[in-house]
């Protein structure tokens, strides 16, 4: 997992932008007595709960978020965040976006490799 942390900043805002933030909150926000891998979004869905959470700046149209949803949704499952499976659909293949942590696990995967880091460090 490669990440970078603004340390000035606090909690996800440390590691992601505000649209990224809502997409993982979405698809984190299920009771802890349901695994997380069964909330699914395509990435339709995922720009219209950016959309809907995210005003548009002042005196201009909402823009259309979805190259940048489907970016950060790549970039989750290249971190490891979030899988992915293929289904068809109207025009070729689509991807159906999944969790596949939760945000405690997050962190706690984060930690562990900053801890990693910060040791080989120490040792040279």
């Amino acid at each position: 997992m490669k990440i970078k942390l603004d340390l000035t900043k606090d909690g996800l805002s440390m590691a992601f932008n505000e649209p990224e933030i809502i997409l993982l909150e979405h698809l984190w926000d299920v009771p802890d007595t349901i695994p997380v891998s069964i909330v699914e979004a395509s990435s339709r869905e995922l720009t219209d709960v950016v959309n809907s959470n995210m005003s548009p700046p002042p005196g201009r149209p909402s823009p259309d978020r979805r190259s940048s949803v489907i970016n950060a949704a790549n970039r989750f499952v290249g971190l490891g965040i979030w899988d992915y499976r293929e289904t068809t659909g109207k025009g070729g293949y689509r991807k159906i976006y999944r969790a596949v942590m939760k945000e405690y696990t997050f962190w706690k995967t984060v930690r562990n490799l900053v801890v990693e880091k910060i040791t080989v460090a120490t040792e040279q």
